[in-house]
């Protein structure tokens, strides 16, 4: 038996894999199998990318979460210069 359970065409493949592949399958986000889901992944790399910009402009915020850079991004236009949670000391 070479088509997979369910086939529409049974024995109308050569073999497993190219029926499954004629079913057209994709696989959804892979890291839910350990309780992880799209949209936490999605906004986490949002958070990432929001620090890589603030490291761009020469701002050290405290950490890479999004209401620590937003903090420094903060601290900087009120100071005039890049915000360093290293030297400030200042964190939330």
């Amino acid at each position: 038996m070479a088509c997979t359970s369910g086939c529409p065409t049974p024995g109308a493949h050569a073999n497993w894999g190219e029926c499954l592949k004629a079913k057209g399958m994709r696989i959804a986000y892979a890291a839910s199998a350990s309780g992880q889901d799209k949209s936490a992944q999605d906004r986490f790399d949002r958070d990432l990318d929001f620090y890589a910009a603030a490291r761009s402009e020469g701002i050290q915020p405290m950490g890479t979460k999004r209401h620590q850079v937003e903090h420094a991004f903060r601290e900087s236009d009120k100071s005039g210069t890049a915000y360093d949670a290293g030297t400030l000391g200042a964190g939330l």
